[in-house]
């Protein structure tokens, strides 16, 4: 069963009132909206006229304390992040201006560094990689995924093999676009980056 947002969140905060009474970080608790969650993290917005209210959730044991339960909750390491948005359709232009910007970081890097051709490459077959995905049919389907992460890992590991120098400036660039196609990977998938790079690594591992 999937879980949302809502769900962890609303259990985070009845966990945190067991163990702190603080009417003003009772009340952030609950003008908190969970908006997103992402694969190391649970993403809080607030409605207009109560952003102020985050910096009880952000600060001191506070925090500690909530990112602890949020932990126990998601069975892994799990962090909050607050953001200025108040709905889920408000979280995705913020973090799709936010890939935007680290896109162009990533290209300025290779641009300086004399690496441009190497992103280029990566970008060419991260819409390769798009383009077989687009035509699969049913791909909302968990097991469709699966099926398409084990079609493409050979493809990456060679892609990964081809594009790969001791050079330092090449090198860097190659781990910087190498991430940002997990990251994509993981976006149209459902199936987190680490999960997909352990998956490569285990492959290329293997032999």
């Amino acid at each position: 069963m999937t879980i949302s947002a809502e769900d962890i969140w609303n259990k985070a905060v009845q966990k945190v009132k067991e163990k702190n009474f603080f009417p003003p970080l009772w009340q952030a608790l609950d003008s908190a909206v969970p908006l997103s969650l992402e694969e190391d993290y649970i993403v809080l917005g607030f409605r207009p006229g109560t952003f102020h209210l985050r910096t009880h959730l952000e600060t001191g044991s506070n925090r500690v304390l909530i990112e602890d339960i949020l932990s126990n909750l998601m069975g892994k390491p799990y962090t909050l992040r607050v953001v200025e948005a108040s709905t889920p359709e408000e979280w995705q232009v913020l973090k799709e201006k936010e890939r935007s910007l680290e896109e162009a970081e990533i290209e300025e890097f290779a641009r300086i560094r004399g690496t441009i051709n190497i992103l280029r490459e990566w970008e060419r077959f991260v819409i390769e990689l798009h383009r077989i995905y687009s035509s699969l049919p049913h791909r909302s389907l968990p097991q469709v995924k699966a099926a398409f992460l084990y079609q493409i890992i050979p493809r990456i590991l060679a892609k990964k093999k081809e594009l790969h120098t001791e050079d330092e400036a090449s090198r860097e660039t190659n781990e910087k676009a190498f991430a940002r196609m997990l990251d994509r990977l993981s976006s149209w998938t459902g199936i987190p980056s680490a999960l997909i790079a352990y998956e490569l690594l285990k492959r290329e591992r293997e032999g």
